[in-house]
């Protein structure tokens, strides 16, 4: 298992950019791929929030050397949670974006098994983004999700 820490989040330093991040993104996959270590028949990416996003723009451009791609409480893209999270900023959204993370129009060109995690109780990525991404998933080879419901500590 390899874990990124992308620049500017945590202890990385830097800005985080999209094209930043994007950059991060390949650079570790690039280390993956040339470590003699790894075995490149069994690399999967996976991504959780923004990097959901992240995996996702991997995914895309490496299928060729992806095993697969596993998504967990993510969102289709930052527009749609401009409009989900601050419907009040929708009209001024084209002039205040500077990231879009597009995850719903790259996940339609991606040919890969997905599995999809979703947290029906998340707090901050609506379960309906996830359902627009799995829907999205036209071409992937094979596809699942799984909810998550939400429970207290002491049910079952």
């Amino acid at each position: 298992m390899l874990i990124v820490g992308y620049r500017g989040y945590g202890h990385s330093e830097g800005k985080p950019t999209e094209a930043g991040i994007k950059l991060d993104a390949q650079a570790v996959f690039d280390f993956a791929i040339e470590h003699e270590q790894i075995n490149n028949d069994k690399i999967y990416v996976f991504g959780r929030s923004l990097g959901g996003a992240v995996a996702t723009f991997l995914a895309h451009k490496k299928q060729g050397q992806i095993k697969g791609l596993i998504l967990e409480n993510t969102f289709t893209s930052i527009s749609d949670m401009v409009d989900q999270i601050f419907k009040y900023l929708s009209k001024l959204k084209g002039l205040i974006l500077r990231i879009e993370w597009d995850s719903h129009t790259l996940i339609q060109e991606i040919s890969l098994p997905m599995l999809f995690f979703s947290g029906q109780a998340d707090q901050l990525i609506p379960p309906i983004q996830m359902e627009k991404l799995f829907s999205g998933a036209k071409n992937s080879t094979r596809k699942e999700m799984i909810k998550i419901e939400h429970r207290t500590p002491n049910e079952p």
